[in-house]
């Protein structure tokens, strides 16, 4: 659809949607995602045609009331109808934001602690009522196998960058969140860039927020990756002539591939979840995953009174990151503040300073151990610590980061048994 049929689109029919009743219908129903032919006249009839089955029947219509109607083909979600749905959802939240501004304007005259109660819950009741249809499973659609077909044509999940872990983890899906966990100069946020790293070089797209290392240093690693040059080695401006030139050769592939490995770094203030389901959003191809380097960098999406614990921020943060891993597959890395003296102690979250939300909220945990001679090997022990979904596994990895890489950045050594 070009730019100038979506101007087109009448206000008073966004107006109309735009509201608690339309919101229901629109995004929560079953008119999302259709195909229509592209043109604005189509996409008012069809809208036009909604609102007067509503004001007949008081019921959305339905999937096969639509196809009959207009001959919609229910495929990819990246359609006229798909855009028209997001500018409601826009034009909603911002209509019922002001309205709670104001009330909670006129609650703070009288009591501002209740007033930031009365913000907390108003702005949550937006987000619920703005969920998308993938939020929702009433059994009229065949989700579960549509989702198994898709699974079985495209493989695994997404990687987590070693072949032998996919086989057994099943890589990462949508729906699913998985933090990654380890103490300071563990290799977690090496980790994190690796299954991204891995992803794009089987042809997805995905989107890496690094809230601590810069973007500029970020793609400097994909570029020595893509190489197979040294990191160590190109951060001292030391590579043979030979290796630059395959710098060169890594730039330009980066540059020509059709997918995208994009590296986002929001400004403070805008570090949170859904800014950054809105930078995804506004991809020009569909993103297959969100890495976020690191938690304890993301900020809160509401506001919070001074008075709120430290745990309990965090806890609405990974509040935040369960909406967004419904939208998208999400693979986070946390610092642990302190040593653990194996994966297992990891599990225990008061030993290691890991805030209790990450293990009882995500999905999947993943821990990295080293102790002194396994940092002197370049050895690293790396596994799941708990999980929904699959058995506690351990790796065995070298790392090759520092020296003249092998083969990869990463080195797979073996299975380790569960002890």
């Amino acid at each position: 659809m070009s730019e100038d049929q979506t101007v087109i689109l009448e206000d008073q029919l966004l107006d109309h949607l735009a509201t608690d009743a339309g919101a229901r219908v629109i995004w929560q129903e079953r008119l999302s995602p259709a195909v229509i032919e592209d043109g604005d006249q189509e996409i008012r009839n069809v809208l036009q045609f909604v609102l007067d089955w509503m004001d007949r029947h008081r019921t959305p219509p339905g999937a096969k009331v639509l196809t009959d109607e207009f001959g919609l083909q229910f495929l990819e979600p990246e359609t006229p109808v798909e855009y028209i749905i997001e500018k409601l959802r826009e034009r909603y939240q911002n209509n019922t934001i002001w309205d709670a501004l104001d009330r909670t304007a006129r609650k703070a005259q009288d009591d501002p602690g209740e007033a930031v109660d009365v913000a907390m819950s108003e702005f949550s009741q937006i987000r619920m009522a703005t969920m998308s249809r993938g939020h929702i499973d009433d059994g009229s659609a065949p989700t579960l196998l549509e989702n198994y077909q898709r699974d079985k044509m495209e493989g695994a999940g997404i990687s987590f960058g070693f072949p032998q872990v996919d086989e057994d983890l099943g890589g990462l899906k949508l729906g699913r969140m998985v933090c990654i966990a380890a103490a300071l100069k563990r290799y977690k946020s090496w980790l994190l860039f690796w299954s991204a790293f891995q992803s794009w070089l089987d042809g997805r797209d995905v989107d890496f927020y690094t809230l601590e290392l810069s973007t500029e240093e970020m793609t400097e690693r994909m570029i020595c990756a893509l190489a197979n040059v040294s990191w160590a080695r190109y951060n001292k401006r030391d590579l043979h002539e030979d290796e630059w030139l395959r710098v060169q050769d890594a730039i330009h592939t980066r540059m020509e591939a059709e997918n995208k490995l994009r590296f986002l770094q929001p400004p403070f203030g805008e570090r949170t979840m859904q800014h950054m389901l809105q930078m995804t959003g506004q991809s020009e191809r569909p993103v297959a995953a969100i890495y976020i380097d690191q938690f304890y960098n993301i900020e809160n999406g509401r506001p919070v009174p001074n008075s709120v614990a430290d745990w309990k921020r965090s806890e609405m943060v990974v509040d935040e990151l369960m909406v967004g891993a419904a939208e998208f597959p999400l693979y986070f890395a946390a610092q642990l503040n302190r040593d653990a003296g194996s994966l297992n102690e990891m599990a225990d979250a008061t030993k290691v300073g890991l805030t209790y939300a990450i293990p009882q909220k995500v999905d999947m945990l993943l821990g990295v151990y080293q102790n002194k001679d396994m940092q002197a090997q370049r050895i690293m022990e790396f596994g799941v610590i708990e999980s929904r979904n699959t058995q506690l596994m351990r790796y065995e990895l070298k790392a090759w980061l520092g020296a003249a890489p092998k083969k990869d950045y990463f080195q797979f050594l073996n299975r380790k048994d569960v002890t």
